[in-house]
């Protein structure tokens, strides 16, 4: 279950990233970025956790699936996945 929620973690932190990068508004750059931070911090917990089970286990890069999320968000819009991560932190909230 680390690994599944590691690497929904580093997903959401990089599309947070990546969409704060088109912003021309500097205050919704700042809250995402904050939020990118923040989803990091919890894919760094969840590391730690995986590590003392595999010690040799490293920060996994953002999966096909966010890739592909951001590139539908470039033709559909960024909305277009915004039920995906609303459906993530209902999760998360849900535990």
């Amino acid at each position: 279950i680390y690994k599944k929620t590691t690497q929904t973690e580093v997903d959401t932190a990089f599309l947070y990233e990546s969409i704060a990068n088109l912003q021309d508004d500097e205050n919704l750059k700042n809250v995402l970025m904050a939020l990118r931070e923040i989803e990091l911090g919890h894919a760094n917990t969840m590391l730690e956790l995986l590590k003392k089970e595999q010690s040799n286990y490293q920060m996994p890069q953002p999966s096909s699936r966010a890739r592909l999320q951001l590139w539908l968000g470039k033709y559909f819009g960024y909305d277009s996945f915004k039920p995906t991560q609303l459906s993530i932190i209902e999760s998360k909230l849900s535990g």
